[in-house]
């Protein structure tokens, strides 16, 4: 641990030798020695010391460039600055560098500890707290910069799901198949649980033999008194309705509901669509997506039944 602490050290000297070659003259660095809080004594460790490479390749002869020209700026010195004096050295030639640096990397803030506060009595040392500050800002953007990239990559996910669903939909070859699809491939492409056309009867005629699952007659009103004068209504935490999903409905816990416009010549239509999951479909959401889904079903049931719209 030692040997690296001091190759470490070593690195770090070169390296600031390097990047300031011409204004390393024997006056300026006994003039850096006496600013320093050391009072000029160098790092026992620092002096006449080299760094070495054992591995041998292609890194080896970089380091070993770096090496020399430290050692041969050193060796024309005469003199070494301990790593506090160097890095006060270069802060001195570079005023704008630490700024900077914390502008490009400020999760580096998270990394630095504070200076002790002085313990004087009537002092009052806001460093803390002012640094304390800036990392909880650092902390609570790097929080909301996941929560928008979650946010996005899950509404891509939802948005090419919905474009599959609609694409399935287009490529029915019959009425027939477009219901099946709507009952049986749209829970698994939208990763739901349950998915139901409802069709309200007219008042005066018996209630129709439907054979098709999927596809449900309710009542004349029903649609209007659930959508509750809405296009789209979205709920959550709610209990299973038979009338819409038949036996299975007991297991949804949310649902969005979107009323079909079929035709001037049809009774009302709503697509219903469940989830197990009570927060699938929440108060607020966005439902441009799910609108969209519904005007292509309207196409699809009037181009097959051959309907005006």
């Amino acid at each position: 641990m030692e040997a690296k602490n001091t190759l470490a050290v070593t690195a770090a000297r070169m390296f600031i030798v390097w990047m300031e070659p011409d204004g390393w003259d024997e006056a300026t660095i006994v003039s850096e020695k006496a600013k320093s809080p050391s009072g000029g004594n160098a790092d026992p460790n620092s002096s006449g010391q080299s760094v070495s490479n054992g591995g041998g390749g292609d890194g080896g002869s970089t380091e070993n460039g770096l090496a020399g020209k430290g050692v041969a700026r050193q060796a024309e010195t005469g003199s070494t600055l301990s790593t506090e004096e160097a890095v006060g050295f270069f802060l001195r030639r570079n005023p704008d560098f630490l700024a900077g640096f914390l502008d490009e990397n400020p999760d580096m803030l998270l990394k630095i500890r504070p200076p002790e506060a002085p313990k004087s009595d009537g002092v009052v040392d806001l460093r803390h707290v002012m640094l304390e500050r800036l990392r909880d800002e650092v902390t609570r953007l790097k929080e909301q910069q996941r929560g928008i990239i979650s946010a996005s990559r899950a509404n891509l996910t939802i948005q090419n799901r919905v474009h599959s669903a609609a694409l399935h939909l287009l490529d029915a070859d019959s009425f027939q198949r477009l219901i099946d699809t709507i009952a049986n491939d749209l829970p698994a492409m939208l990763d739901l649980d349950m998915a139901a056309l409802i069709i309200e009867r007219s008042g005066n005629d018996s209630e129709p033999h439907v054979d098709a699952p999927g596809v449900r007659v309710v009542p004349p009103d029903f649609i209007d008194n659930r959508l509750e004068g809405q296009e789209i209504l979205l709920q959550s935490e709610i209990g299973g309705d038979e009338h819409l999903y038949g036996d299975s409905g007991k297991q949804v816990r949310s649902q969005a509901l979107i009323r079909l416009t079929v035709s001037s010549q049809t009774p009302p239509c709503l697509l219903a669509l469940g989830s197990s999951e009570p927060d699938m479909f929440q108060d607020g959401m966005r439902t441009d997506l799910t609108a969209f889904l519904a005007r292509i079903m309207e196409r699809c049931i009037r181009l097959w039944l051959d309907l005006p719209e």
